[in-house]
């Protein structure tokens, strides 16, 4: 049975508010992991007949890049709970790599085989276990624990939240259709809605978890 523990609306809004309060704070970096995509491509360019040094630059760019992901989920979370943003936080998670890269190779699996079986039980799957990569930034859980615990904070309110998923993707085609630039727009909004979202599962869960706990004793 489905329950609404966050509104859509309200995620947006969300999203659209802590956008507007740090926009210059976005754009500027996206301007700096810009720059940092083009010296790695330019270094793998320059060192393109030295086959083995290019296989590693691109390596490190797939390593920062998944690094660069995690401190923008970072950098949403802490806007959520009001505190200052940092530039530093785009490069503050190697420590978490392997733990998201694990998540990750496990998540497009089921996510696949779901997509192999029906289209429809993919989705469900994708979207079941999405939250895993915020409880990894966010409570540095290991890949299993944190497959699990998004299985338990989605349940009951997943049709809200491919809801939700497919609003975000009519947001972002909107912002690409505008030159482009109205992504500078839309992926803060969408990083910063997503963030609401997941709190809000997660406290719902919480507080629910507390009052089971409350009932038995």
């Amino acid at each position: 049975m489905e329950n609404t523990r966050f509104s859509i609306g309200d995620a947006f809004r969300h999203g659209w508010d802590k956008t507007l309060a740090n926009l210059g704070f976005m754009i500027a970096a996206f301007v700096l992991v810009i720059f940092v995509y083009i010296a790695l491509a330019s270094a793998q360019y320059v060192l393109e007949d030295a086959v083995l040094l290019a296989f590693i630059i691109g390596l490190a760019g797939a390593v920062v890049g998944t690094v660069i992901e995690m401190g923008f989920f970072k950098i949403a979370l802490k806007a959520y709970d009001d505190q200052p943003l940092d530039y530093g936080d785009l490069f503050a998670h190697f420590h978490l790599f392997f733990k998201y890269f694990a998540a990750a190779i496990l998540y497009g699996l089921m996510v696949f085989i779901g997509f192999i079986l029906l289209i429809i039980p993919g989705i469900m799957l994708a979207i079941q276990f999405y939250f895993s990569f915020y409880f990894i930034v966010d409570k540095e859980l290991g890949p299993l624990e944190a497959l699990d615990k998004s299985s338990a904070i989605t349940r009951g309110a997943r049709w809200d939240i491919f809801v939700f998923f497919l609003g975000i993707f009519i947001l972002n085609i909107a912002g690409a259709l505008v030159f482009l630039i109205g992504l500078f727009i839309t992926i803060p909004m969408t990083l910063f809605a997503t963030a609401y979202v997941y709190r809000k599962l997660l406290s719902s869960y919480e507080e629910a978890t507390s009052a089971n706990v409350a009932a038995q004793s």
